[in-house]
């Protein structure tokens, strides 16, 4: 019986030992350089892809003091900029982050736009 305890005992060191762990992957967050006016209530907003294993980017806004919404859910790995309608008499804010499958980076900077 022993013997048999001492077998069971010494697979499973081996098994926890040969078991792969795997942490998530690093994605460096995004940085918010600027935005371009294309009309009076039409902005282009564009970013830093300071990461090079992502899958896309997500977009967040929040206008004045609401929460902050999904205002672009996915978007490719090689889009680094996104258009938007403003309402330009209120305060717009963006942030942005990037993902690799269910994982994601940080959020980038703030970046606000707008208010009159």
């Amino acid at each position: 019986m022993k013997r048999y305890v001492k077998f069971i005992f010494i697979f499973l060191i081996f098994f926890i030992s040969c078991a792969k762990v795997t942490s998530p992957p690093y994605i460096s967050p995004p940085i918010i350089l600027g935005h371009m006016v294309y009309s009076s209530n039409c902005i282009g907003l564009f970013w830093w892809d300071t990461s090079d294993n992502e899958d896309g980017f997500k977009i967040d806004r929040k206008i004045e003091d609401t929460e902050w919404e999904i205002a672009r859910g996915i978007t490719s790995e090689n889009v680094i900029n996104w258009d938007d309608i403003l309402n330009c008499e209120f305060r717009h804010y963006y942030r942005v982050y990037a993902f690799k499958g269910k994982y994601r980076s940080e959020y980038s900077n703030i970046y606000e736009i707008g208010g009159g």
